[in-house]
């Protein structure tokens, strides 16, 4: 399984942003990602993907 996506923000600097993707099979968690960012005052453009295989 595969989880992808993107996330763009516009905001004036120093505002906190905040990303979390989970992965669930069968209602159980099985992958998490977390990012953080301060934004300087530019475009913030981020991609990310999580992956897992069923165990």
């Amino acid at each position: 399984m595969t989880c992808a996506g993107s996330v763009s923000s516009i905001s004036e600097a120093g505002k906190r942003l905040h990303i979390t993707v989970i992965g669930y099979i069968d209602d159980k968690e099985v992958n998490r990602l977390e990012k953080e960012y301060i934004t300087d005052g530019n475009t913030l453009i981020e991609t990310f993907s999580v992956s897992t295989k069923e165990i």
